[in-house]
């Protein structure tokens, strides 16, 4: 009975996690694209989007930055209903 209980408290507490899966990569001298889909799952996935980012390496630091393609996004995302 206890274990029902805590069942339905954490389905209606709509605990949900997001996630990410990366579905291709490219690289280019300048850097690397990275293109995945980003959707959020509690006890399967909804809907997600797709997104790319944009990654370059700065050899003096060693630290990468990445940063979202907005325009390319904007065509990837789903469409409000």
């Amino acid at each position: 009975m206890t274990r029902l209980l805590i069942g339905a408290l954490l389905l209606s507490s709509g605990c949900a996690t997001t996630i990410r899966n990366v579905t291709a990569a490219s690289l280019t001298e300048q850097g690397a694209y990275i293109a995945y889909w980003e959707g959020t799952c509690t006890f399967g996935c909804n809907a997600g989007d797709g997104k790319v980012r944009f990654c370059k390496l700065d050899p003096e630091t060693n630290n990468l930055d990445c940063r979202e393609q907005e325009s390319l996004n904007v065509l990837l995302s789903r469409k409000a209903e």
